[in-house]
């Protein structure tokens, strides 16, 4: 994950575990006194601001306890991951069933990059509704997608999900 012993890495999963959360990566940016440390974090119900501060706390307290890690100052920011981070593991789909995603995945003779509407997710892949912009109309506050047949896309042709926000 990031530049820091494997002990801590270990010990900082183990602390947001006990929220019940998944670590999903730890980035180390700067250097001496302007370090960022960063931990993404997040579950398939989501987490509250409350429960990302008391890890921030215990993590923090954790770090000045262990001072040869981190060098002179940092910066600690714990936070769930926005809609530019991509998508990796199986409950990361389930949590945006519904949502609109744009993948980047392989077709069949090029790479492709399309919107979908996510239907389904599965251990080998998404079954997926085909995206048209400026067809369909509004239900329920969400755009209608058009009449199209679910496609269904295996994990090896994906290649990047994102969320897509919708307005």
């Amino acid at each position: 994950m990031a530049d820091l012993p494997e002990h801590i890495e270990q010990k900082i999963a183990e602390i947001v575990e006990t929220e019940g959360l998944f670590l999903l990566e730890i980035i180390r940016r700067g250097q001496l006194n302007s370090t960022v440390l960063e931990i993404i974090v997040d579950s398939e119900k989501g987490a509250n601001l409350e429960t990302l501060a008391h890890i921030s706390r215990t993590i923090s307290k954790m770090l000045d306890q262990a001072r040869e890690v981190i060098k002179g100052g940092y910066r600690l920011d714990v936070s769930t991951p926005g809609l530019d981070r991509p998508l990796k593991h199986n409950w990361q789909f389930r949590k945006n069933i519904e949502r609109l995603l744009r993948v980047t995945w392989q077709g069949e003779e090029e790479h492709r990059t399309d919107l979908f509407r996510l239907l389904s997710a599965t251990d080998s892949g998404l079954t997926l509704e085909i995206a048209r912009k400026g067809t369909g109309k509004k239900t329920n506050g969400r755009k209608k997608i058009g009449s199209a047949e679910p496609i269904f896309l295996s994990f090896e042709q994906i290649e990047r999900v994102t969320v897509e926000p919708e307005i």
